[in-house]
């Protein structure tokens, strides 16, 4: 998909009250319903890793291959609710809620150190 027409589909999609899914938590802050993929905080944190290794002197060729494997929902209750959807309890407690506000820093630096990824708007 292109990712410059998410807005687009989103927007179809809303005003003919049908669910939409993406890849990308981001595209689920503009109005999509859900996205399922790769948690981009785990990719940071293994990513940090690789870095810290390096920098105390394992050289790179050393270094195994790695790749995330937490995979995770992101969730627009409010998107659900304006196309009359009713998320199931046992989705909900799986899954990343955007709530449709815009978080601080401060916010979504907390939510880090809990191990919540914030997508919110």
């Amino acid at each position: 998909m292109v990712n410059s027409q998410v807005q687009l589909i989103v927007d179809t999609a809303k005003a003919k009250r049908l669910a939409t899914m993406f890849q990308e938590p981001s595209s689920v802050v503009n109005g999509g319903l859900a996205s399922y993929g790769v948690s981009y905080y785990e990719a940071g944190r293994l990513s940090a890793k690789y870095i810290q290794r390096i920098l105390v002197g394992t050289s790179p060729k050393d270094l195994p291959v790695e790749t995330v494997h937490k995979l995770e929902l992101v969730l627009n209750l409010r998107t659900a609710r304006e196309i009359g959807l009713t998320i199931p309890p046992n989705v909900l407690a799986r899954a990343v809620i955007s709530t449709g506000k815009i978080a601080t820093e401060k916010e979504n630096y907390c939510a880090g150190l809990r191990g919540m990824v914030p997508f919110t708007r």
